[in-house]
């Protein structure tokens, strides 16, 4: 190999390590933690659940989402939880905790051009599923385990 095809190759690949070490995050967690949704979701099903403190049913389905997130930890599925409401990410940090909410709750929708706008949303929960090509299911009412899992094969 040429002295200029391994410059170029070696130029290329630092130049993809710093675009990867120094992406710029796209949302945060409750916890203030950045996340890089345009990364994380490349090949992987991610399923955003949209949830309100005032919403009884959106309380009563969090086992189920903790066990779907515990079913699905090692598989190529991202799980987030959203805040209808954008409530203050100190109360969805001791809501989180009451409940006992295993999955990572987000301040902010992490995909915006999968998923409409809050105000699109018509009623609570929502269980948005996309898969790796980008196809996006709307799943209305309770979550039912076995539907998500036979989504995602």
């Amino acid at each position: 190999m040429s002295k200029k095809i391994l410059t170029i190759i070696i130029t290329l690949f630092l130049t993809l390590i710093t675009q990867v070490a120094f992406a710029k995050a796209d949302s945060y967690d409750i916890y203030g933690k950045p996340h890089n949704f345009s990364l994380s979701k490349k090949g992987q099903w991610v399923i955003i659940n949209y949830w309100a403190d005032w919403c009884h049913a959106c309380v009563e389905e969090i086992p189920q989402l903790n066990k779907l997130a515990e079913l699905l930890k090692d598989k190529p599925v991202v799980f987030y939880g959203v805040n209808y409401d954008s409530m203050p990410d100190r109360n969805q940090q001791e809501f989180a905790q009451q409940f006992q909410v295993n999955y990572l709750l987000m301040r902010d929708n992490p995909f915006n051009e999968s998923t409409p706008p809050r105000s699109q949303i018509v009623s609570l929960p929502v269980t948005f599923v996309i898969s790796p090509t980008g196809q996006v299911r709307e799943l209305n009412g309770e979550l039912q385990i076995n539907e998500i899992l036979r989504i995602i094969g």
